[in-house]
């Protein structure tokens, strides 16, 4: 088993009344989701490899174990502020999480592993993932209404510093979002399993990823005992 590596994540405290959290968060509000996101990442990642929380919030960690949040800063917006031109900063929140994320777990000597707050995994995904990684530094997911999927990926540590350099090689603009800017990472290589945002999704497969899971979806997740 690999355990040279961190999981990383994200955390905004969507309040209960947000339009999003059925759409994202399977009708639960952001707590909720994050214990269901835990009991989900632990079935499969043992407890002594720490998982490293880095966004605007921190959840309430008094049920977990190794989990500690690295920074509670100013919420830098999504790809809609951008978009929508109610931000101006040169990294959206996603994308700076990530590099403090990326920095973080290089100078602790560390692979990078990252599953989003709304994304769950289910199977041997670590293992699978370094065996595919093989000689490559990132590995990424296909998705078919993005460029790529980011909900989980990995990048080993002798490749953080080039992915940190895409990142911020440029600031983040309409045409130059998360999944371009990681499309355009070096020595990357794709994830043969998982659904990300695509659907419909097969409960059967050995290993596999959702994101963004609806209320009907995590009743089917609890049916095949999957949650």
């Amino acid at each position: 088993m690999n355990d040279n590596y961190i999981l990383y994540t994200g955390y905004v405290n969507y309040p209960k009344d947000e339009s999003c959290l059925h759409l994202k968060y399977a009708s639960l509000n952001a707590q909720e989701f994050f214990d269901l996101w835990y009991i989900n990442t632990r079935k499969y990642i043992p407890e002594n490899i720490p998982i490293h929380i880095v966004g605007p919030d921190c959840p309430d960690l008094s049920k977990t174990k190794n989990v500690k949040c690295l920074a509670e800063y100013k919420n830098l917006g999504y790809c809609s502020d951008l978009i929508e031109k109610r931000t101006n900063d040169f990294l959206i929140g996603y994308n700076a999480g990530v590099v403090y994320g990326m920095i973080d777990a290089y100078v602790r000597g560390k692979d990078y592993l990252y599953k989003e707050q709304d994304c769950l995994a289910f199977g041997n995904y670590v293992d699978e993932i370094y065996k595919i990684s093989g000689s490559h530094s990132v590995v990424i997911g296909p998705n078919k209404t993005q460029v790529c999927s980011t909900a989980l990926h990995f990048i080993k540590r002798a490749g953080i510093p080039y992915a940190i350099s895409t990142m911020v090689s440029a600031p983040d603009a309409i045409n130059l979002l998360t999944e371009v800017k990681y499309r355009r990472m070096r020595n990357l290589v794709w994830l043969p399993f998982g659904y990300d945002r695509d659907r419909p999704f097969n409960v059967k497969d050995k290993i596999f990823y959702i994101q963004q899971v609806k209320k009907d979806e995590l009743q089917i997740l609890k049916d095949e005992k999957l949650i």
